[in-house]
């Protein structure tokens, strides 16, 4: 949380408990928005995103 807020990443700590508990898990996040994507360049953290049929 700390290496994200003062790169000015924000999140809610919700985010970043998830972001902990997969990484120490060693479990994808299933993302529908890009906070996401904003913490995976400080965190050590793999995200799954499934794609959208049209």
């Amino acid at each position: 949380m700390t290496i994200c807020r003062r790169n000015g990443i924000q999140g809610s700590n919700t985010d970043f408990l998830i972001c902990s508990v997969a990484h120490t898990r060693d479990l994808d996040i299933f993302r529908s928005d890009k906070d996401f994507l904003d913490f995976r360049r400080r965190l050590p953290i793999r995200l799954y995103s499934a794609r959208m049929r049209e």
